[in-house]
């Protein structure tokens, strides 16, 4: 099943990702950076298009993982998620070597992803697994993967298309400026998102869906709230951890070249409002995985869109008095209406034992 997900996969993604590279500079132009400069612009296409290769990995790695993760083995996919900000983080750093420049954070996302397969490829292999391409397209256990799939992968494209909605705003609000305090004030706040809720949403994973498939709801009740306490107690420990030491960490990771005090200050407040809502990212992980174990993946889709819908339409509200500020506080609120909708929805589940 590992090589036919992985199959299927890539030959859905490759033809896409050809046609992203092809309409990448009218995409560029008209909705990711309309507020940049034409030359801006031009590198801006180029980087994307070498981005595409991480697309691609990405994906590749998603489908190891989930094959770890419903074997219990949780510890390779737990390194692989915690080092994956570290890695990006990296990238820019390098962008100080001459002749790398801007390509570094390229680069560090390239390398993210290679790392990773290195990762949990040898874990497959001591369990017995060679992944491979293969190609079955009428498998009956892939139509019932691809018919989950379908609002899992709408869910991942709302997630992208809320970056890129950051990413047009700030352009315009705030220039290269308000674009590169967003940037990495979003690598900062994801480490702990992705060490705290998505890691510790995986680990869950397989024991809530053990419990779900034996019926056994105060089993499935149990896992949830321990994680969900973990997860958030921890989370408002990271919170008051960035607010406090946020402003050294921005001096020490990225003030240098033209990224100046000014910057730093920048990137301090738009860190300082999307930790608001670190508790609320953490949720939403642990909370959409409970889900998914319970084999809804379209739940947590609707509440992605809803929190996409909410996240333009304050930034809309917010944005000409707030100016760039209003992009993380915008996605600090409809994070916390998103982490209300699913824990809604679990409720509900969980009280009439069938899916959402």
């Amino acid at each position: 099943m590992l090589n036919l997900a992985l199959g299927t996969l890539l030959a859905g993604l490759i033809p896409l990702a050809l046609l992203a590279a092809l309409f990448a500079p009218v995409f560029v132009s008209l909705i990711l950076a309309p507020g940049l400069a034409p030359e801006t612009q031009a590198l801006t296409i180029v980087l994307s298009r070498i981005m595409l290769l991480e697309v691609l990995l990405v994906a590749c790695e998603g489908a190891l993982a989930a094959v770890l993760i419903s074997r219990g083995q949780l510890l390779l996919p737990a390194v692989a998620i915690a080092l994956r900000n570290v890695t990006l983080i990296s990238g820019i750093l390098l962008a100080d070597i001459p002749g790398v420049g801007i390509y570094g954070p390229t680069i560090g996302a390239i390398l993210d992803a290679l790392l990773q397969l290195a990762i949990l490829i040898p874990g497959l292999r001591r369990r017995g697994y060679r992944p491979q391409i293969v190609w079955e397209p009428r498998n009956r256990d892939l139509h019932t993967t691809l018919r989950l799939l379908g609002p899992n992968a709408l869910s991942a494209i709302t997630n992208y298309a809320g970056g890129i909605a950051d990413t047009a705003f700030a352009g315009i609000a705030g220039g290269a400026a308000g674009l590169g305090a967003v940037t990495n004030a979003t690598l900062l706040i994801g480490l702990p998102t992705r060490l705290l809720g998505a890691a510790i949403g995986q680990a869950a994973l397989p024991y809530l869906s053990l419990s779900n498939l034996r019926n056994d709801q105060p089993a499935a009740k149990r896992v949830l709230y321990r994680a969900l306490a973990v997860a958030v107690a921890l989370a408002l420990f990271a919170a008051l951890a960035l607010i406090v030491l946020g402003r050294q960490l921005i001096t020490i990771l990225f003030e240098r070249g033209e990224f100046d005090a000014v910057a730093g200050d920048l990137t301090y407040a738009m860190l300082t409002a999307f930790a608001l809502g670190l508790p609320a990212y953490v949720i939403t992980e642990v909370a959409t995985r409970a889900l998914i174990a319970r084999l809804d993946t379209r739940t947590p889709f609707l509440a992605n869109l809803a929190q996409l819908i909410l996240r333009i339409l304050l930034i809309l509200l917010l944005i000409a008095p707030l100016g760039t500020r209003a992009i993380p506080l915008a996605f600090a609120l409809s994070s916390a209406a998103e982490a209300l909708l699913l824990l809604l929805a679990l409720r509900r589940t969980q009280d009439t034992g069938g899916p959402a």
